[in-house]
């Protein structure tokens, strides 16, 4: 028989030679060949001096050795499991808006050396990817997928939903009427200061909303209703003219408050 050649675990490969016996006293070459199992992966042949007990290695699946009679080795073939490749990405859920910059991911891919993915969305429609970047189109949900390029079973996914951006029309238009109220005199119309201030204060509120990409239908709901309900109880100003010809002065008294105008003489509010 020729020397002993076994798998150091069958369930992870075999082992085979290009003979099972040899002559004695002849010299015999036999080629010893290590086959890997599905999922796992040839390491090397450890060979065994059975005298001396030393140990040697040999790294290619497949070697070939003189033997014959006075052979005193042992080969052991040892297998292990291949790594497994996994991806991950840094996000697993995103929310977006129609119009926002676009938001990337990033893929981890391990168990390879070739660390590339594909990207992939369920529906363009909606969102799309390209090298990570995932791009809002239009209002809905999908999934952005990568998958390992160099095992196409491996991926990982992220939801991402799109809102459409809710619309701003009324609370711009709003906005604008409010500025000229403030701002410019129509048909000589003139408000008290005080409630100037406070439409002036909701206008800048209404700024912030109407700015903010992520704001919802009620907060812009409660801009357009503050700014309206602000401008509603704005106070318009009257000139009030008094001849003194008429009044004993003693008893006269005008006064303007906030800034608003009074005549020099007293005489006109």
């Amino acid at each position: 028989d020729i020397p002993e050649v076994v798998s150091d675990d069958e369930t992870m490969g075999t082992v085979s030679t290009s003979g099972d016996k040899m002559i004695d006293g002849v010299a015999t070459d036999i080629t010893m060949t290590a086959t890997a199992k599905e999922g796992y992966h040839f390491v090397k042949w450890i060979i065994k001096d059975n005298d001396t007990d030393e140990v040697s290695e040999r790294t290619d699946a497949q070697i070939t050795e003189t033997v014959n009679n006075n052979t005193r080795y042992n080969f052991r073939a040892l297998f292990a499991k291949d790594e497994e490749v996994t991806v991950s990405l840094d996000n697993s859920y995103l929310t977006m808006y129609v119009g926002d910059a676009a938001q990337t991911l990033t893929a981890s891919v391990t168990g390879t050396d070739n660390v590339e993915v594909v990207w992939s969305s369920e529906n363009d429609e909606v969102a799309t990817v390209t090298d990570g970047a995932v791009t809002a189109v239009g209002a809905g949900e999908t999934t952005i997928t990568a998958t390992s390029a160099a095992d196409e079973s491996k991926s990982a996914s992220c939801t991402v939903v799109v809102t459409a951006v809710p619309d701003k029309t009324t609370l711009t238009n709003l906005m604008t009427e409010a500025y000229m109220k403030v701002n410019v005199e129509s048909d000589g119309i003139k408000y008290a200061q005080a409630s100037k201030d406070t439409v002036m204060t909701a206008y800048k509120a209404a700024m912030k909303v109407k700015n903010n990409n992520s704001a919802t239908e009620e907060q812009i709901k409660l801009a357009e209703d503050a700014l309206r309900s602000a401008m509603e109880d704005m106070v318009e100003l009257y000139k009030v003219s008094i001849d003194t010809d008429w009044l004993n002065e003693a008893e006269v008294t005008m006064t303007a408050e906030n800034g608003e105008y009074a005549s020099a003489d007293g005489k006109e509010v």
